[in-house]
């Protein structure tokens, strides 16, 4: 059993609550729509929190769930300002490229974002394509959306 002191206690909440506020706002300057897909993410989260019986860890795990996220966000902009043809995905395929552009265009709403190289992978029929459907039943319009939950 883990017990903190209360400075330690009040420095997690601090930490938490800025990153909270500042995922959101990144979020938001992103794209808007992309936060119902962080707010999702958090209540699955907390769902699987319980699940495992973690309540005593909840400050430290929603710590690490918005640091991840905070560095998926970092990821997607520093991808997107050096490879914008590719809408903040990996880049070219066979050199730093994976298939996460080609993942996308399985599991997206709409092509607007979908690199016109992996175009032709929409709708694909793959098991972590559905596992993505699954896990975020909603429209994917954005890479964030996906990328957040995932």
């Amino acid at each position: 059993m883990e017990k903190y002191s209360y400075k330690n206690k009040q420095a997690l909440i601090f930490w938490v609550i800025a990153l909270v506020v500042i995922n959101i706002l990144t979020i938001m300057f992103t794209e808007l729509e992309v936060v119902f897909s962080y707010i999702y993410t958090t209540f699955l989260f907390f769902i699987l929190n319980n699940l495992f019986k973690a309540k005593k860890k909840l400050l430290k795990n929603l710590l690490v769930l918005n640091i991840y996220v905070f560095l998926a966000i970092m990821l997607y902009w520093a991808q997107y300002l050096l490879m914008p043809d590719w809408f903040g995905f990996t880049g070219v395929y066979g050199g730093v490229g994976t298939d996460d552009s080609r993942f996308f265009a399985g599991v997206a709403s709409v092509n607007d974002n979908v690199p016109s190289i992996a175009a032709g992978y929409k709708n694909i029929k793959h098991s972590f394509v559905v596992f993505l459907k699954i896990l975020y039943p909603f429209s994917i319009n954005h890479p964030l959306t996906i990328i957040i939950p995932n």
